[in-house]
């Protein structure tokens, strides 16, 4: 009885320092770096993007290829499985800031994109510019 009693503490103790690991850990935000195929419907069908993205952490950096040019630079950020990133096109006197939030995971995003447009600096009307899709992407095989 007295080797039982001993016993029950130290097998507490056990669960608690073998657990502490999984109780500590947090949602590792799976490592995105690379090249994605991002598609949407646009306002004028189909689009189709190139993007590869670089991750530090949780913050990430890229460029964006596709219908409004090549080498357009992103910026954005990943907590977990959450994922957002954005960039601007310029376009005469048109800057369109293109803003992406969604889920990830190792292989494929799934998500909301919205278009927002200016014009001389000011928000252009929001009935013909600015609007939401869908969007989902998926890993290129490297």
């Amino acid at each position: 009885m007295a080797y039982t009693k001993r016993l029950t503490p130290l097998a507490l103790v056990l669960v608690l320092i073998l657990s502490a690991p999984v109780l500590a850990h947090e949602e590792q935000a799976p490592d995105v770096t690379g090249d994605w195929s991002v598609m949407f419907d646009g306002p004028q069908g189909m689009v189709r993007m190139e993007t590869i993205f670089a991750q530090d952490d949780e913050e990430l950096t890229g460029t964006v290829s596709g219908p409004m040019g090549s080498g357009v630079e992103l910026i954005g950020k990943i907590e977990g499985s959450s994922i957002a990133f954005e960039f601007r096109i310029n376009m005469a006197e048109t800057s369109i800031r293109m803003s992406f939030t969604g889920e990830v995971s190792k292989d494929e995003e799934n998500g909301s994109m919205t278009i927002a447009g200016m014009m001389d600096g000011q928000m252009m009307d929001s009935d013909t510019v600015n609007f939401s899709r869908p969007f989902m992407a998926q890993r290129k095989d490297g």
